[in-house]
């Protein structure tokens, strides 16, 4: 009876240790890998090697026809970086009134790039381009798939200023700008050291556009922004440091939905 018990007592005792031992496996098991992805378009590939150099790594190349190579990379995410949510999942921002008055011809010109610009100034600022395949993409916008919008990029290199590092990239409706983004060639997260806060950045964009000062700017998540009358100015200061400038009438919006109803009732003609 004493040996059975002792024998009881080891099982239990032995199941113990082994339970202990995989929940502290389990505890210790490194976190999961994150990833964070960049898509951008090149005719050339030149800019891999620098990409390379950031820590990207090449997964996907979609070759288009008339347009050039977009290329997808993937690189690990710090581990003090925010999880990424859906912007379809993500709160609409407040909808108050404009806190600033400034109308569209209003609206700042960076880096030579401003709001309503034609393909023709595109390649004048950025002579690296290629002219002809920048029109052939501006001609292709005016038919079905994309009804007068089409969006483009540059690296910084052929900008006429030859940016390093420097990337931008335009949203055109009807051959003019409607839409600009610039990512610049520092890292603001925690883990490289952050070179603004929200309120230095407010302060530096306010400070070099003329723009209105703290009082009229909204935060969304983490991104401050200024909503004018006639544009709105986002600026990301979470890992890749970028300025966003959007003309804020949204007309184009209606113009193409009227233009995709036409071409519903002209192929219903037809058919």
């Amino acid at each position: 009876m004493q040996r059975s018990f002792n024998q009881s007592c080891l099982f239990a005792l032995g199941l113990a240790v082994l339970c202990t031992s995989l929940l502290l496996a389990q505890s210790t098991q490194p976190p999961a890998q994150r990833w964070e992805y960049f898509t951008f378009e090149s005719c050339e590939g030149k800019e891999l090697n620098k990409y390379g150099d950031e820590g990207w790594d090449l997964v996907g190349v979609v070759r288009r026809e008339g347009g050039c190579p977009q290329y997808t990379l993937k690189r690990l995410k710090p581990a003090s970086a925010s999880r990424y949510i859906d912007p379809n999942e993500r709160p609409k921002p407040p909808a108050n009134a404009p806190t600033c008055n400034l109308t569209l011809a209003q609206a700042p010109t960076i880096r030579g790039l401003r709001l309503g610009m034609t393909v023709d100034e595109l390649i004048e600022l950025f002579p690296g381009v290629n002219p002809n395949e920048l029109k052939l993409r501006a001609e292709r916008a005016k038919e079905y798939s994309e009804f007068g919008q089409f969006e483009y990029s540059f690296p910084g290199t052929q900008h006429k200023d030859r940016l390093d590092n420097f990337n931008f990239s335009v949203a055109l409706f009807d051959g003019r700008v409607r839409v600009f983004s610039i990512s610049y060639p520092f890292n603001n997260s925690t883990r490289y050291g952050r070179v603004y806060s929200q309120d230095a950045m407010i302060e530096k964009l306010a400070e070099s556009f003329s723009l209105p000062g703290r009082e009229s700017w909204k935060t969304w998540y983490d991104s401050p922004y200024l909503e004018c009358q006639g544009f709105k100015l986002t600026t990301s200061i979470q890992n890749n440091t970028s300025i966003t400038l959007e003309d804020a009438s949204k007309s184009y919006l209606e113009k193409i939905k009227q233009r995709q109803e036409d071409y519903s009732a002209k192929k219903k003609i037809e058919f």
